[in-house]
């Protein structure tokens, strides 16, 4: 048997003395010997009160049922606070929920609240939940550091903010990990309630990136008035990935996050740029999906789009416009050392873009696996005319040349400083459609295709 049920079955033997007394009392008063001394009538009446509330929510031992009681004991404190009843309901309740702490901290607030001849019993409340958490192995403070903090960060972020609330002890650790709350990712199917992101004000100081996802209006609507009010005054990071972001809303965040460096905005117009060109001085990153706008032709994607979660929004918005779609042509480039990473994003949408005319990738991190298989998939393109491979070592090989030359639709070509080809594998174009244009590419010869066979778009 469980402890749960040995204390409820404890709490039943009270509630059926209490009522054979409570009958005892009565027989005697009918009899005319009935001499009740008023206190002691008060006292059973508020125990027996006790015991049938939260018997009718503990006997079935479901916990929701138990918590909802604690917020009708709870709201009986608030309603008659010199009362005893809503205070030794609260204090049992939290008890048997395990909440020790909680229990004390209740008793201590009723004997602080209610008349001397209720003190005996929220006295005795309070040491039972005292006895029972000095008999707790507290393993936050028992175990190695090392080991409490990986078992916390393997948690969600929503059992996480629950543990802020099992005692002041584990609240006053937990908060010293600042690590555990520099990444907030909150997204609707982890089931958050404003309940639990209210705690967050605990680690609002410690937070430098918080991703929202799919949050339904109140749950964001509550978050981002608290980024408005300057609560997350490090915020460094925002990602919002739902619908139907106000561009308003947007703009007052923004105003009060200078330090903002990294934006990632799904679903919202285009004319955010200008408010954040206005606000967001030290930018140094920004993804926006293209939802407003509805006649983009050219795409150019440098390093903003380095995360693949930011590529996978915006093709994902790309392809899924189908016949409204207008896109035409999509660049992928670097400047400098770092390189824009042609990731597996790519390979899987860029195919069923059905506008799409061209596609330039230079100077970018690919492996020949993934470019062979992109231009692989390439094949059954409906109207793909135009592809510019530039800068990509040796990644571009005669194998890719024998994919590319199966392009369907291709017109034209183009290979620069690749040093995976050779001049075998271009003879695989001499007697096909397609024009080449070839330059620095160690092993073959320089050619240029006609300027008339450059201008696919006249």
């Amino acid at each position: 048997m469980s402890n749960q049920e040995v204390e409820l079955t404890d709490s039943i033997g009270r509630l059926r003395t209490a009522q054979k007394s409570k009958n005892d009392e009565l027989h005697t008063a009918r009899n005319g010997q009935s001499n009740l001394n008023h206190d002691r009538e008060s006292s059973f009446s508020i125990e027996n009160q006790v015991l049938l509330r939260d018997l009718r929510a503990a006997a079935s031992g479901n916990v929701g049922l138990l918590e909802k009681q604690i917020l009708e004991a709870e709201k009986a404190i608030r309603t008659t606070p010199t009362s005893p009843i809503g205070y030794l309901q609260a204090g049992k309740l939290y008890s048997l929920l395990g909440y020790q702490q909680r229990a004390m901290g209740v008793y201590e607030q009723g004997i602080a609240n209610v008349c001397n001849q209720h003190h005996n019993a929220l006295q005795q409340g309070y040491d039972e939940a005292k006895a029972k958490d000095e008999q707790c192995v507290d393993f936050l403070a028992r175990a190695p550091y090392d080991i409490v903090a990986s078992i916390v960060k393997s948690l969600s972020l929503k059992d996480r903010i629950s543990l802020l609330q099992v005692s002041r002890r584990w609240r006053g650790q937990l908060l010293e990990w600042e690590s555990l709350w520099s990444v907030l990712e909150i997204d609707d199917e982890d089931g958050f309630t404003v309940a639990d992101l209210s705690l967050l004000h605990n680690v609002d100081h410690f937070v430098y990136n918080i991703s929202l996802v799919c949050l339904s209006h109140n749950l964001c609507a509550f978050l981002l008035s608290g980024i408005e009010k300057g609560r997350f005054s490090r915020l460094e990071g925002l990602s919002l990935y739902m619908k139907g972001i106000d561009l308003a809303v947007v703009e007052d965040i923004l105003r009060c996050c200078p330090a903002l460096r990294n934006l990632h905005i799904l679903y919202c117009s285009s004319l955010v740029v200008k408010t954040v060109h206005r606000y967001c001085k030290n930018l140094v990153s920004f993804a926006i999906n293209i939802e407003g706008l509805p006649k983009l032709q050219v795409l150019v994607c440098g390093l903003t789009y380095s995360d693949e979660q930011d590529m996978r929004n915006l093709f994902y918005g790309l392809a899924s416009k189908g016949k409204e779609l207008t896109l035409r042509e999509v660049s992928f480039a670097s400047i400098g050392s770092e390189r824009f990473p042609f990731s597996t994003v790519l390979l899987e949408y860029l195919p069923i873009i059905p506008t799409l005319q061209e596609v330039d990738v230079r100077n970018c991190t690919v492996t020949e696996k993934l470019l062979n298989a992109f231009c692989e998939r390439m094949q059954n393109h409906p109207c793909i005319e135009y592809i510019i491979l530039t800068n990509l070592d040796k990644h571009v090989t005669d194998t890719t040349l024998k994919h590319l030359a199966a392009i369907k639709t291709l017109k034209h070509l183009e290979l620069s400083y690749l040093n995976g080809i050779t001049e075998q594998g271009l003879q695989i174009f001499n007697d096909s459609p397609i024009t080449l244009s070839v330059w620095d590419c160690s092993g073959t010869t320089d050619r240029t295709a006609p300027l008339s066979a450059l201008s696919i778009y006249n």
